[in-house]
């Protein structure tokens, strides 16, 4: 957790037999995370499936049903029967999962987002091996080489998942993200710099590149993900 690349370094070299295998410690890592995640989500208070609107005057108002129309002074609950011509196009199916998916409290929606995401992961570490091979080929590194350093990264990035979850409660707002997302981003920095072996200077324009292409891939992964959640 404090010597970036340090464990990859190691098992490349040949030294082993004192440290977990990569792909154990991936999935053990992995495994833990997304449990405690799991019992984070159950912990959130539910939602009661109602929808609290404001009218003009700021007033309050729950009401039970996502299908909503807006009238001139508030959003009014509507029936909603006619959606034959929704239902039968691909946007009407759509629209009628995402409005079942809505209809489920938070910790439901959640897990289920979560579960979906979980198996995203394992197709995620490779293809960032991939990347890693794209931005740092110079130093001709085997794919497998890349393969371990890429196990170890994610491994790194849920056992610190892991303690911002366990004190989410403790912080406010979205800091708990940032914090991790800070501190997975001066990992990995530290990290490719010392596997890799490059310049400062080389290391920072590399790595800014591995970032922007690999956060928007996990970007497209999240959103297929929720897809999926929605018609799964």
């Amino acid at each position: 957790m404090i010597k970036p690349a340090f464990l990859s370094t190691e098992f490349i070299a040949g030294r082993r037999i004192r440290y977990i295998n990569p792909i154990q410690l991936f999935i053990f890592s992995s495994f833990l995370f997304f449990l405690v995640n799991s019992f984070t989500i159950l912990k959130e208070d539910k939602d009661d499936g109602f929808v609290t609107i404001s009218d003009n005057e700021n007033n309050k108002i729950r009401v039970d049903s996502l299908k909503v129309e807006k009238t001139d002074s508030l959003y009014i609950v509507s029936d909603g029967q006619d959606t034959d011509t929704l239902e039968n196009s691909y946007i009407g199916e759509f629209v009628k999962r995402g409005q079942d998916f809505n209809a489920m409290d938070k910790s439901s929606r959640n897990e289920k987002i979560s579960k979906s995401f979980s198996y995203a992961v394992f197709l995620l570490t490779p293809l960032f091996a991939l990347y890693l091979g794209l931005f740092f080929k110079k130093r001709k590194k085997h794919y497998l080489e890349n393969i371990i350093f890429s196990l170890h990264f994610h491994a790194f990035y849920f056992i610190a998942g892991i303690f911002i979850l366990l004190f989410d409660k403790l912080l406010t707002g979205d800091i708990d993200n940032l914090i991790l997302i800070v501190l997975v981003m001066i990992y990995l920095f530290i990290a490719v710099k010392r596997f890799y072996n490059f310049s400062w200077l080389s290391t920072g324009f590399r790595f800014l590149g591995l970032v922007l292409l690999y956060g928007l891939t996990v970007s497209v992964f999240l959103l297929s993900s929720l897809i999926l959640t929605i018609f799964i």
